[in-house]
């Protein structure tokens, strides 16, 4: 006898074994990473927390002539030797017995006094540090590390709804198939920098989360065109607006979603019922960014700092020449300009294609001074190839299966992405400053390379066991490459 399917309702809220396979594996990931790396040694984390302690302390954003760092924090960075061990691989941090010993006096110092607008974190939107100050709160008893730990962990919560999120993108694009869906989610989820980041005090961790759930929402609206969908959208959008600037970069192409599906809903059902969708989805979009904008009219502060500081005026011409001798080597008719601003050297030396995209996108954690032997990296490039060339090979014969509105959402995001990072650093070294763009600033699509691995392995024949063992291949590199990136992050810290 034969027992009945389950009702419909209970099979959709069942979680794919797959899929929670797949989170248990991250956050043990997570919490390891979490743990491992030393307080303060993950990417401008001190300016992070100053920053969440300001708000669960004093209910003020940073701001004012206040020291950067509460007494507390300055005490607790100095005993572990922070400022010393960031960027320099020959440093370590301190592990003597006097820490255990003066732990205790901690206490005695002030939280509250720190907090000033010499914080570089402070242009930042407050809702990624409204979040990891109820981490802060809960583990309020505790020292100033076991108060780190709780934030890191509250973060890893948001690599968990990143994972999940590159799930049902891939379940869109590739019709529920279970295995292609595994990969593309544990690309996403598996890779180190991922982890590395996402387990830090860091918003990238949020807004990372928010970017993959416009992805897969976008894509959803695309195809069916309902109001719920679009209005989802719209809020995860203006969310993750309020959580870094970085995320203007998802208007225009959520707006040209929104716009496409209310044709296509036009077409389908009503002129109304196109107006509903459009209305909802633009509606959800702004509120959150309208409540910020006036909370900060009201605290009387600029909203949109760093947005500011980059719409300036700049000279196109001498931008496209930035951009070009970014990735390829000087024309005869331009200027040199590595010659005119040597701090674009920082990053961009060399391939930059390779050194700033590959290398620091791969594995360089820290402040980037902790990476794997030259040859690893090559491997890296190498696979990044074989997977872009499978992929397009694989999608021969398969064109009409690929929805136009969604190669071009997916285009138009990631050139946005890329056309805000390159504004952004050339703007600062026309005014003296450093390079700032690094491989991490590509993981909000990191979604996106994960459909590129899956779509590649399709490459391989479904018959028999060979794409199976090309699957295989890939999570056990995955996991390969985890292990070595724990290794190498405990040798630089605790040898």
């Amino acid at each position: 006898m034969t027992t009945p399917d389950p009702p419909p309702h209970r099979r959709r809220s069942r979680v794919p074994p797959a899929l929670a396979a797949l989170l248990a594996c991250v956050a043990c990931l997570g919490l390891t990473w979490a743990v491992v790396v030393p307080p303060w040694q993950a990417p401008d984390e001190t300016a992070h927390t100053a920053y969440v302690q300001s708000v669960a302390e004093r209910g003020a954003l940073p701001g004012g002539d206040r020291p950067l760092l509460s007494s507390e924090q300055g005490a607790a960075a100095e005993l572990a030797n922070t400022f010393q061990v960031t960027g320099q691989p020959l440093t370590d941090p301190e592990w003597s017995p006097r820490i255990a010993a003066r732990r205790d006096r901690l206490g005695e110092l002030a939280r509250d006094d720190g907090g000033g607008g010499s914080n570089p974190a402070s242009s930042n939107p407050p809702l990624f540090y409204l979040y990891e100050s109820l981490a802060y709160r809960v583990a309020g008893g505790g020292d100033i590390f076991s108060r780190m730990l709780a934030m890191r962990l509250a973060s890893v919560a948001w690599l968990l709804v990143t994972v999940t999120a590159a799930w049902l993108l891939a379940g869109q694009i590739f019709r529920r198939d279970r295995r292609l869906q595994l990969v593309a989610a544990a690309f996403t989820g598996l890779l180190p920098m991922m982890t590395s980041v996402a387990s830090s005090v860091n918003p990238d961790a949020m807004m990372i989360a928010l970017w993959t759930l416009a992805l897969w929402l976008g894509t959803a609206l695309l195809r069916d065109g309902g109001w719920r969908t679009g209005a989802g959208l719209g809020l995860v959008t203006g969310l993750a607006l309020v959580t870094k600037p970085t995320s203007y970069a998802l208007i225009a192409p959520v707006l040209l979603v929104l716009a496409i599906a209310a044709v296509r809903t036009r077409a389908r059902t009503s002129t109304g019922q196109a107006a509903r969708g459009l209305l909802a989805g633009t509606g959800a979009l702004v509120v959150p960014l309208a409540a910020w904008v006036i909370a900060a009219r009201l605290m009387d502060r600029a909203a949109d700092t760093q947005l500011a500081a980059v719409a300036a005026k700049a000279n196109l011409r001498e931008f496209t020449t930035y951009v070009w001798q970014f990735y390829l080597p000087k024309l005869p008719f331009q200027s040199d300009y590595r010659a005119t601003h040597p701090n674009f050297q920082t990053l961009a030396d060399g391939l930059p294609l390779y050194d700033t995209w590959i290398r620091t996108g791969g594995a360089a954690f820290g402040y980037l001074e902790v990476q794997f032997p030259e040859p690893v990296y090559w491997l890296f490039a190498a696979a990044a190839l074989v997977a872009v060339a499978a992929c397009i090979l694989s999608l021969r014969g398969r064109r009409r299966a690929l929805d136009a509105a969604t190669a071009v959402f997916f285009a138009a995001l990631v050139l946005i992405l890329l056309a805000g990072l390159h504004w952004t650093e050339y703007r600062l070294l026309q005014a003296g400053g450093q390079s700032f763009i690094q491989g991490r600033y590509l993981l909000p699509v990191a979604a996106l390379g994960g459909l590129v691995v899956a779509q590649a392995t399709r490459l391989a024949p479904a018959q028999g066991r060979t794409r199976f063992v090309v699957h295989a291949v890939i999570l056990g590199a995955l996991a390969v490459l985890q292990i070595h990136s724990l290794a190498l992050v405990m040798a630089r810290y605790y040898a």
